[in-house]
């Protein structure tokens, strides 16, 4: 679960994902406006003077549950999943403080499903039709 603390979302400028970590900062040079940021992984590891920081767009702003599905792809906030044929949601519960799973029927924690049942096909940015077909 190292990646848990991992976000990643859109980039303003080309609408790309971008993975690392986010920072809500002040505008420097503007008016004092908050802006969100990601901290790229990769600027990170190889950084060439240019900054570190992307512009995001915060409404797709998704945080890394830490888990994997049966494929060892990384389950974020906001995927869209399939878990024994069903389609669902993965969401952060206020409630009970844990990721789960939820469509219109349900919902439940990660805690009882095994990650072997889970895969992901897409997400609700990218993919929103998948819930029409699903639920």
């Amino acid at each position: 679960m190292n990646n848990r603390y991992l976000y990643r979302a859109k980039r303003t400028d080309n609408g790309e994902w971008v993975e690392g970590f986010y920072v809500n900062a002040i505008e420097e040079h503007g008016n004092g406006e908050r802006t969100a940021e990601i901290v790229a992984l990769d600027a990170m590891r190889t950084f060439d003077g240019i900054s570190p920081t992307l512009m995001i767009d915060p409404s797709t702003i998704c945080q890394c549950t830490g888990l994997k599905d049966k494929n060892g792809k990384l389950i974020w906030e906001n995927d869209i999943v399939k878990i024994n044929g069903v389609v669902y949601i993965c969401f952060w519960n206020k409630s009970n403080f844990e990721w789960g799973f939820k469509n219109n029927a349900e919902d439940f924690g990660v805690a009882y499903i095994s990650s072997d049942d889970i895969r992901i096909v897409g997400n609700i940015f990218d993919n929103p039709e998948l819930l029409e077909v699903g639920e």
